[in-house]
């Protein structure tokens, strides 16, 4: 890394900036990673738009998405600052699907709020009995409201979210919210039976995100309430808590959440969440196709569904680009001309295939059918069948390395290019190439699931390649004198016809790029690192790459 002084540390990140763009191994540009986030530290009055235009985003002002290009370029720069690692798939969806309006989440290695000390912990042996709770979207409903009271939110930090340990009942994170233009906090969690806390200060942000829920509720700048069902009241409790000041005895005892006491009751919640349509014509009944199993077994009918639940979300969006966050909301016209809201038609799905018993199971199993349903409208889903076809996997793989540059192959990829580039892969869904490397992992069973799916992009993306027939730079390779022959014969061409490897040296070797006999192109150096990795030498000194390259090749 260049040892040039800077007096002014625009300057000084603009260089490092370019730095970046040659570095050639790891360690280097980990040193300048390093270097960036040492000048952004020591000058915190910096502005975040100087500090992007230095580092190479282009700002036009009046541009909306400003920020949005600002945070993208500092997690690719700042991996120390942001959150390098992919995000769990329910944050990732919120990000998402509000990116744009300047919602950006990072991770805080805590529990935020904490349960209370005295609060029932799951032990080795208990379980029995325990259904999954629901979630509902009170993040996204936060938004809503924030943003109908004119919260700008790229004026608001990074959304926060926490850790969940293995004894604790809820398996959702809260989601905490700082507010700096209202002078207040939120913490939000989307499980079912959770309070949603309003913080009426900034102030003492770390203490209030560690204080358990007990001590919330007494804390005097701090009002709480819960509803699950009623999304309206929901929205309505947090807007008035939001717009006015702090007022005595403003917290909510009260819960929807109870279960109701006798049969009857029950029978009439399922009913009515069966019967959700909303849109029936008072009168005479109209004679429509009833939604039975021959209704959800029937391609056309799923086909022509879920393409218009999917037009819902926007005109360009495929069947696959559904999931059990987005399809709630939805109301479409069905096939048989009823009118009904999206998790109203998935409940019936479920019911009328069997996958749930009534329509509270089926609640709980929407990822399930609406799987279902996709297979029946005849939509490729990413499972382990489809991460084993090669053909899938090296179309994928090359749409992806296309994002990079046209003369780019997959063999460029990396866990880290591939993280956030978004594409339509060959069964024409669309997602980001993180959410793609979770589930290849959990398919070809390399990962149980997304969190340990994440730790694991690396081994997972080495094995698409193989899948796809790519041959990796390893070890096995390396030691095929075949391979090594044709790549140093290439190396050596680079500086002139009538040269061959025996003229290659060390200095010559650093301005050269070949196409190795993988079909990767690298620069000579990086090609160099890689032996030295792939034979176990690493840094050692003594070590003449450049000669064990040539005593392989038989020179």
């Amino acid at each position: 890394m260049e040892s040039t002084n800077f007096e002014n540390p625009l300057k000084e990140l603009n260089s490092l900036r370019q730095q970046v763009d040659i570095a050639e191994t790891t360690d280097q540009m980990r040193e300048i990673h390093q270097r960036i986030s040492q000048v952004i530290d020591e000058n915190p009055r910096l502005p975040l738009p100087e500090i992007a235009e230095a580092l190479g985003v282009k700002v036009e002002k009046e541009r909306k998405g400003v920020k949005l290009q600002i945070y993208a370029t500092l997690k690719n720069i700042r991996p120390d600052i942001f959150d390098t690692e992919s995000l769990p798939e329910e944050i990732q969806a919120i990000e998402d699907k509000f990116g744009e309006q300047g919602v950006y989440f990072k991770k805080l290695d805590i529990v935020i709020t904490p349960p209370n000390k005295s609060s029932h912990k799951i032990t080795q042996g208990s379980g029995n009995g325990i259904e999954d709770k629901r979630i509902y979207d009170r993040v996204d409903l936060a938004i809503e409201v924030l943003t109908s009271m004119g919260i700008n939110l790229f004026e608001c930090p990074p959304f926060s979210y926490g850790t969940i340990t293995d004894n604790m009942m809820r398996k959702t994170t809260y989601v905490h919210i700082k507010i700096p233009q209202l002078n207040k906090m939120i913490h939000i969690c989307d499980e079912e039976g959770n309070r949603t806390f309003v913080i009426y200060t900034c102030e003492n942000e770390k203490q209030y995100i560690e204080m358990a829920k007990d001590k919330l509720k007494e804390d005097p700048l701090v009002r709480n309430f819960i509803w699950n069902e009623n999304i309206d009241k929901w929205k309505m409790r947090l807007l008035t808590l939001l717009q006015n000041p702090i007022q005595p005895n403003d917290n909510d005892e009260n819960t929807d959440n109870s279960p109701p006491d006798t049969a009857s009751e029950i029978k009439k919640i399922d009913r009515e969440y069966f019967e959700d349509t909303d849109d029936s014509t008072p009168g005479k009944p109209q004679e429509t196709q009833k939604m039975d199993r021959e209704y959800f077994e029937n391609p056309d009918n799923m086909r022509a569904d879920l393409g218009a639940l999917a037009q819902q979300l926007s005109k360009n969006k495929m069947p696959l680009g559904l999931n059990t966050g987005n399809i709630v909301k939805l109301k479409i016209t069905c096939s048989n001309g009823e009118k009904v809201k999206g998790r109203t038609y998935i409940s019936r799905a479920g019911v009328a295939l069997e996958l749930a018993k009534g329509t509270e199971e089926a609640k709980f199993k929407h990822k399930e059918i609406l799987k279902t349903l996709l297979k029946i409208a005849g939509f490729e889903i990413m499972d382990k069948k489809y991460f084993k076809n090669p053909e899938n996997v090296r179309a994928d793989l090359e749409t992806l390395a296309q994002q990079l540059g046209e003369d780019k192959t997959p063999l460029d990829l990396s866990t880290n290019n591939t993280r956030k580039t978004k594409i339509t892969y060959s069964n024409g869904e669309e997602i980001t190439g993180v959410r793609y490397l979770n589930r290849a992992g959990i398919a070809l069973e390399l990962a149980k699931g997304t969190e340990e799916a994440r730790s694991k992009h690396k081994k997972i993306l080495k094995a698409l390649l193989e899948i796809a027939g790519f041959e990796i730079m390893d070890k096995k390779y390396f030691e095929n004198p075949e391979n090594i022959r044709a790549d140093v014969e290439a190396l050596a061409q680079q500086l002139g016809e009538d040269k061959t490897p025996l003229d290659l040296t060390t200095t010559k070797i650093r301005k050269l790029k070949i196409t190795c006999s993988n079909g990767e192109k690298v620069k000579g150096p990086a090609y160099i690192l890689r032996i030295r990795i792939a034979l176990g030498f690493g840094k050692s000194k003594g070590i003449d790459i450049l000669k064990t390259l040539k005593q392989i090749a038989g020179y």
